[in-house]
C-alpha cells in the first residue's frame, strides 16, 4: 500500500512543489530569460515600424520628383552637366612626362 500513498501525495502536490530548487531556479530563469527576449522584441518592432516609416517618407518624397525630372527641373543633374561642359577632359597618362 505505500505505492497508493505516494501517487495520491504525487497527484495533490502542484507542479512547483515536486520540483526540486535546482529546477525551481532554472524555470525562474527561463522566465525572466523569456520576458527579456520578449522586451527586445518589442523593441526590434518599434525600430522597424519606425524605419517603415522613414522609408514612407521617402518613397512620397522620391514619388513627388518625379515629375520635375521628366520636365528636367533638377537642379543637381542641372548643375553636374555644367560642370561637364566646363572642364578640361583629363590629360593622357603619358603627357605626365611632358613639360608645361
Amino acid at each position: 500500500m505505500p505505492s497508493d500513498t505516494a501517487g495520491q501525495q504525487d497527484a495533490t502536490r502542484t507542479p512547483a512543489d515536486a520540483a526540486p530548487d535546482a529546477a525551481r531556479e532554472l524555470i525562474d530563469h527561463l522566465k525572466a530569460e523569456n520576458g527579456y527576449l520578449r522586451d527586445q522584441l518589442d523593441q526590434r518592432g518599434r525600430e522597424l515600424a519606425a524605419e517603415r516609416e522613414r522609408f514612407d517618407v521617402l518613397h512620397r518624397e522620391a514619388l513627388g520628383r518625379i515629375p520635375a525630372l521628366g520636365a528636367g527641373q533638377d537642379p543637381v543633374t542641372e548643375r553636374r552637366a555644367e560642370q561637364v561642359s566646363t572642364e578640361q577632359p583629363p590629360r593622357p597618362w603619358w603627357r605626365f612626362w611632358e613639360r608645361r
